[in-house]
C-alpha cells in the first residue's frame, strides 16, 4: 500500500509539472503573439487582455472546484479541464480573432478545472501521512515551480528562436496532453482519512481553516506588494551588471534559490518534524529580511549591491518554501476531503482582494519606500502573532491510539 501511495503521489507531481509548464509557457508568448502575430493587436489592448487572464483564471478555478467536489468528481473534472486546455491551445493557432478568444477561454477554463482538482486528488493521497505531509507538499510546490520555469524557458525560447508562436501553442497543448494522460492512468486514492480530529485555536475547524487561509493571504499580499516595490531596484542592479549577467537571465535567477531550498526541504521534513506555525513564523521573518536587504541596498553599480540582491533572493526563496507548502499541509489537515478543491481554489482570493484594495492607498512619489516599509512591518507583526498562536494548535503527528479512535468514529 505504501508503495502504491508513493507512486500516486509522484504521478500527480509529474502531472502538475507538465500542467504548469503548458500554462506558463503559453502565457509567456501570449502577449507577443497578440502584438507581433497575425492578430496585429495594439499593445495596450494586448496588455489589457493579458490582465484579464488572471482574474478569469481565479473564477474558473472556483467553478472547476465546485464541479469537482460537489458534482462530477475531482478526476473527471480534471480530465475534462485537460481536454479543454488542449483544444484551446490548438484553437489559438487559428488567425481569426473570435476563434483566438474562444481558444483563450478554453485554455483558462481548462486550467481552472485542472489545478484545484489535481490538488484535491494529491491531498487525498497524503492526508493520512501527517508526519510526512510537509515533505510531500513541498515536493508538490517544487514540481509546480519547476514546471513553470521549464515552460517559460522551453516554449518561450523555441517559439522565438527556433519555430514560431503557433508551434509554441502546439507544444503547450502537447504538454497538457501528456499531463492529462498521467492523470487518466493514475488510480484514485482509496485511503481512510485520519486528519479529521484535530485541535486548533477555535473549537470549530472551519474557523481554524479561515485563520490559516487568512495568514496565507496576508503572506501573498505582502509578497506581491513587496515585489512591486523592489522591482525598480532589481532592474537597476540588472542593468548595471548586464555585461556580466544578461538581463533575461538575471530576472530568472530569483527562482533558483527556491528550487535548491525546496529540494533540501523535501528531505529535511521527511526526516525531521517541526511545528507548522514555527515554519510559518520563520517564513514571514525570511521574507521580511529579504525586503529589509532591498531597503538598504547599496548603490546599484557597486559589487556589494549584486551580493545583497542575490542574498535577498535566497531569503525570498526560503520564505516561500517555508510558507506555501505549509499552508497546503494545514489546508489538507483542517479541511474535510470532500472540499479540498473548493478550499484550494478560494485560498488566493483574499490576497487578490487585498491587492485591489491596496491600489487605493495614497499615491507615493517615485523613490518612496512607504509600501516596502508597510510590507516589512506587516510581515514582522503577523509573524510574531503566528508564533504566539503555535501553542493553541495541536500540530504533532497523531498517535496510533488517536488514529484508531478516529477510524472507529468514521
Amino acid at each position: 500500500m505504501a508503495n502504491e501511495e508513493s507512486k500516486q503521489m509522484y504521478l500527480y507531481c509529474s502531472s502538475l509539472f507538465l500542467d504548469r509548464a503548458a500554462y506558463y509557457g503559453l502565457r509567456a508568448i501570449l502577449v507577443l503573439y497578440m502584438i507581433e502575430g497575425a492578430l496585429d493587436m495594439p499593445r495596450e489592448k494586448a496588455l489589457r487582455v493579458y490582465g484579464y487572464v488572471t482574474a478569469f483564471l481565479i473564477l474558473s478555478e472556483i467553478v472547476g472546484a465546485l464541479l469537482g467536489d460537489l458534482v462530477a468528481g475531482n478526476k473527471n473534472t480534471g480530465l475534462f479541464g485537460g481536454l479543454l486546455f488542449m483544444l484551446g491551445s490548438f484553437l489559438l493557432c487559428i488567425e481569426v480573432q473570435w476563434i483566438f478568444y474562444l481558444g483563450l477561454g478554453f485554455v483558462l477554463l481548462g486550467s481552472g478545472f485542472y489545478g484545484p482538482n489535481l490538488f484535491a486528488l494529491f491531498g487525498k493521497t497524503i492526508s493520512n501521512k501527517d508526519k510526512l505531509m510537509d515533505s510531500r507538499t513541498t515536493l508538490y510546490y517544487l514540481a509546480s515551480n519547476l514546471g513553470a520555469v521549464f515552460g517559460i524557458i522551453a516554449i518561450g525560447y523555441l517559439s522565438e528562436r527556433v519555430f514560431n508562436y503557433k508551434m509554441g501553442f502546439v507544444l503547450s497543448g502537447f504538454l497538457m496532453l501528456v499531463s492529462t494522460l498521467i492523470l487518466f492512468i493514475t488510480k484514485l486514492p482509496n485511503l481512510k482519512p485520519i486528519q479529521t480530529k484535530v485541535k486548533g485555536y477555535f473549537s470549530n475547524n472551519y474557523l481554524n481553516l479561515l485563520l490559516i487561509i487568512g495568514f496565507g493571504s496576508l503572506y501573498w499580499f505582502f509578497q506581491n506588494m513587496g515585489e512591486g516595490a523592489t522591482m525598480g531596484k532589481i532592474i537597476e542592479v540588472s542593468a548595471a551588471f548586464s555585461e556580466l549577467i544578461p538581463s533575461s537571465l538575471f530576472m530568472s535567477i530569483k527562482s533558483y534559490p527556491a528550487f535548491i531550498i525546496g529540494l533540501i526541504a523535501v528531505f529535511v521534513w521527511y526526516a525531521k518534524y517541526m511545528h507548522r506555525f514555527i515554519k510559518l513564523f520563520f517564513g514571514f521573518l525570511s521574507l521580511a529580511i529579504a525586503f529589509i536587504l532591498f531597503r538598504f541596498l547599496p548603490e546599484a553599480s557597486s559589487e556589494l549591491s549584486l551580493i545583497v540582491t542575490f542574498l535577498s533572493f535566497v531569503f525570498f526563496g526560503l520564505g516561500e518554501t517555508l510558507v506555501i507548502p505549509t499552508i497546503s499541509s494545514l489546508i489538507i489537515k483542517y479541511t474535510p476531503e470532500r472540499f479540498y478543491a473548493i478550499v484550494s481554489s478560494l485560498r488566493v482570493l483574499p490576497s487578490q482582494i487585498l491587492l485591489v484594495l491596496g491600489a487605493f492607498l495614497p499615491y507615493m512619489p517615485e523613490g518612496s519606500n512607504f509600501n516596502l516599509h508597510l510590507c516589512i512591518l506587516g510581515l514582522l507583526i503577523f509573524g510574531v502573532l503566528i508564533y504566539s498562536l503555535r501553542k493553541f494548535f495541536k500540530d504533532e503527528p497523531l498517535t496510533p491510539k488517536e488514529i484508531e479512535e478516529i477510524g472507529k468514529e468514521s
